[in-house]
This record gives structure tokens, sequence and C-alpha cells, in this order.
């Protein structure tokens, strides 16, 4: 059996990013020597159960590729370092190495399966943000990715995510056409195929009475999710259409209070 690496952090709060990598591990875990690096062991066990993926942890290794204390807001170059020497380390005895949470460096060719879109990269993010006007960074934060790209990252032997994406041994995995075309207008062609993630229902006959006009969010009510913009793109559909769409958010908003008062105001 080939021995295959596979990396996810299962860190964060669950998410519906964790259910392809649970996925993969489900299925390689019976045809594959498989090592799982994470950036917290502890979670993977609870985040499988609560997925409904019963998991043979004899059949696979974990690796936790962060130190023992390790918290994800607190993330820095330092702890990219040692997880990257980490990883790199573990792919020295992989035949495959997988990334299920986009783009990271094995130190050799691998498959990379774009998870979001904030993968580290800043430009890449503020191009996201606003194609068509991307906010250029300032003289110091330029200065400070130049450096940390074409020095430090060199003389460590890491690469940029431009440079692991241009390099034609790997092959990503954006997950739908909008997403490679997004990157392939901003890094050029690469080695790509869009891979669309699995769902978690299978669909089927249904008793369950559906409003066709019920458009519903279920989710983190963070920032992050641009919630605001959602609730606009519904309103602008209420007034092309003139129909009666109505728009339900459900979700925890206790992580940032500020942000749901904000999305009542504009409810109301």
């Amino acid at each position: 059996m080939k021995n295959v690496l596979l990396y996810y952090s299962f860190s964060f709060a669950l998410g519906g990013g964790d259910y392809l990598p649970l996925a993969f591990i489900a299925a390689l875990q019976e045809v594959s020597n498989l090592t799982v690096a994470v950036d917290s062991a502890c979670n993977i066990k609870h985040t499988a159960e609560v997925f409904g993926f019963d998991l043979d942890l004899s059949k696979l290794k974990i690796v936790q590729v962060t130190p023992p204390d390790y918290d994800p807001k607190r993330h820095s170059v330092r702890l990219s370092f040692y997880r990257f020497k980490q990883l790199k380390r573990l792919a020295r005895n992989a035949d495959v190495c997988i990334s299920t949470a986009s783009i990271m460096d094995f130190g050799k060719p691998s498959h990379q399966f774009i998870n979001m879109l904030a993968f580290g990269d800043d430009a890449f993010t503020a191009y996201v943000r606003n194609p068509a006007n991307p906010v250029r960074p300032g003289l110091k934060a330029r200065l400070k990715r130049f450096f940390s790209d074409s020095i430090i990252r060199p003389l460590l032997g890491m690469r940029s995510k431009r440079s692991i994406i241009c390099d034609a041994r790997e092959h990503i995995y954006p997950n739908s056409f909008f997403v490679e075309n997004f990157m392939k207008a901003f890094y050029g062609p690469f080695n790509s195929s869009v891979f669309f993630p699995p769902t978690l229902m299978e669909p089927g006959p249904s008793t369950v009475v559906r409003d066709p006009l019920k458009v519903v969010y279920i989710g983190r009510i963070i920032p992050e999710k641009r919630i605001d913009e959602l609730i606009c793109i519904v309103e602008k559909a209420r007034e092309i259409t003139g129909l009666d769409l109505k728009f339900h958010l459900a979700g925890r908003i206790d992580q940032t209070p500020d942000y749901g008062r904000k999305l009542s105001r504009m409810a109301r």
C-alpha cells in the first residue's frame, strides 16, 4: 500500500470545511498507510463524531505538527516554519502528499485542495475582496512581504504561496470554476482541476414542505462570512423580481456580538 500524508488543521470551531478531510480520511484509511498531520490532535475524534464519520483510529497515524500549546489565534512566522519542518519530515516517507487546507508546503510535489481563499497570500486576499480595485499594501507591508518571500523563505528552504501554485509539479484543486477563474486571473495559468467538495446529504424524496421564496443562511455569524453583503443581495433580488423573498439567518452570535447587532439593525 502507498504511504499517504494528509494535512488539515482541525484547530478551529466546527465548520463545513471539516467534511472534506474527514471524507478523505475515511476512504484512505482502508487503502493506504495513512498519516494525518494536524494542528490540534485532540479535535479530530470529536469532529468525526459530529459529522457522523466512523474513523478507525488504529488504521491511521495522527501527528500534531505544531507545539503542544498551539493556539491558532496566535499563529506566527515562527510557528509556520515549525509546521513546515514537521510536514517536510513526514513527507520524506510519503508517496502522496495532500493538503485539504489550501496551499501548504510539503517540500515536494503534492495535491492542494482549496479550502478558503484567504490562504496566506495577502496580495491575493486583497484582490479577492475587490478585483476591480484591490487595496495595494503600504510600502512597509510590501517590503516585509518581499523580505519574507525573497530572502527569508529561500534561506529556510520554504516557498511562497505563489511559487507553490505556479509550480507545474503541484496539482491545485479549486473548489469551483468561480474560484479557479479568480486564481488564474491573479496568478496566471497553473496546473489545476476543479474539485467540488462533497456535501453532507444525498438528494432524495422529502415530505418537508419548502417555501420557494425563503432564503436561509446557516453558519457562524461573523464578519468573515460577509453576511451583510448577503442581506444586500437578497434585498436587490427582491427589488428586481418583485417577489416577497424572506431571508433567515441561523447561527451563533456570541463570538461577535457587535456584528450580530449590526445585522439586526440591517434586518429592521
